[in-house]
């Protein structure tokens, strides 16, 4: 059985009663409560405030990932994950004389993906938004359009009054059109927004990008990958570091910090929720992995708080057999997964049920003779997968 059930935390987790939203006192300081975590903390609002924020600096510090002027890419997106971790980071670079106080040079970034997404707002009510927020904080702010992945070099942006119609809507609009399925079009987004940021970290001289992505949505991304194939990625896409570029670490410093706690903060310190960035209510929990996975585990939370952290604590015990300095996907970048399919492996099987399913009757024997009979060559596969790591294979497919 996973030793995460052994602890002591975990032990005492499931024995202590549900209060039934009695907020009660305080677990911190004797002041009454009026916050509850979990169905079982109560914290005031200042203590809450601390508790946040000490997550959100432990994880940064306990891995040194930051070191005192270190350059730092925030990758902004609207929700209010990415801008609790905005008022976040401005307060870990004020808590002046603090132990736990961050030192290093952020410019928050925002990547304009109206023309592939259904926000509100437009692109130009998206940019002056976005600025007026990080205004507020005092924090250098840019942006770009989501097609200038087409470029090597990408332009982007440090003034609203810069802002231009993106030249490139209809060739990224096409691209996405042909995706089928939302799974499919939802990995290709994440694919090009993360090689995009990289890029332009790179030419802005950042060696670090912050990411916003909580406990609850990594959850949900381990579980969505391991569906999606891309499982030798793990470590990569849910651990506190994504260094498969070997010049741009993605850190993601709210992955200790619960949805939950995220939306209490937002409501206790009154940061600004961006109507522009708001998206509308239109698909099912069943139209993509995704969605699915994060609805199932999202209703789970709510009865059995620990079924989030016991999930995002298995993923950190993932590793990979893959090397990290070997042949990297042309498209995801990731290592590749795919050079040498073991025979009787789960890949390798899923690769033989396709040709039989795809090529039809008259390709079967020869396929089976060649599998069965012949015993094929160790670097035989039934796709070109030379280039492609496994689950870019299943999205590249999925467009026509």
């Amino acid at each position: 059985m996973c030793s995460s059930f052994e602890t002591e935390e975990f032990k005492a987790l499931l024995q202590r009663p549900k209060t039934d939203g009695d907020t009660g006192q305080c677990k911190r300081c004797p002041n009454a409560g009026s916050i509850l975590l979990r169905g079982y903390d109560s914290y005031c609002k200042d203590c809450f405030v601390v508790y946040v924020n000490h997550k959100f600096c432990s994880t940064i510090g306990k891995m040194r990932a930051v070191r005192h002027g270190d350059k730092v890419l925030i990758a902004f997106s609207g929700g209010i994950s990415s801008s609790a971790m905005v008022h976040l980071v401005r307060e870990s670079i004020e808590r002046a004389g603090s132990q736990r106080r961050l030192v290093f040079q952020p410019t928050v970034f925002l990547i304009l993906e109206k023309s592939v997404s259904s926000c509100y707002g437009s692109e130009e009510d998206c940019v002056s938004t976005a600025a007026r927020f990080c205004q507020n904080y005092d924090l250098p702010f840019a942006w770009c359009h989501l097609d200038e992945y087409f470029n090597e070099s990408p332009q982007f942006y440090t003034k609203v009054e810069d802002f231009q119609p993106s030249g490139r809507q209809a060739q990224l609009k096409e691209l996405f059109k042909k995706v089928n399925s939302l799974t499919a079009k939802e990995d290709l987004l994440k694919r090009t927004r993360t090689e995009l940021l990289i890029r332009v970290a790179k030419l802005m001289d950042h060696r670090k990008i912050f990411v916003g992505s909580n406990s609850s949505r990594i959850a949900a991304d381990l579980l969505t990958f391991v569906a999606q194939g891309r499982g030798s990625q793990l470590p990569f896409e849910i651990g506190f570091s994504d260094t498969h570029d070997p010049d741009v670490t993605i850190i993601r410093p709210m992955r200790e910090i619960l949805q939950d706690e995220v939306e209490k903060y937002v409501e206790v310190k009154e940061i600004e929720v961006l109507e522009a960035f708001a998206q509308p209510e239109v698909m099912s929990r069943l139209s993509s992995i995704g969605t699915l996975t994060q609805d199932f585990l999202s209703s789970l939370q709510k009865d059995f708080p620990g079924t989030v952290p016991t999930v995002f604590r298995t993923g950190d015990k993932l590793t990979t057999a893959v090397k990290q300095d070997g042949e990297k996907c042309s498209f995801c970048k990731m290592p590749l997964d795919s050079t040498v399919i073991p025979p009787s492996s789960a890949l390798q099987a899923r690769l033989y049920s396709s040709a039989l399913s795809t090529l039809g009757k008259s390709a079967s024997q020869e396929l089976i003779e060649r599998f069965v009979v012949s015993k094929p060559e160790k670097d035989f596969s039934l796709i070109d997968c030379s280039h492609l790591c496994y689950g870019c294979s299943l999205t590249i497919k999925d467009c026509t």
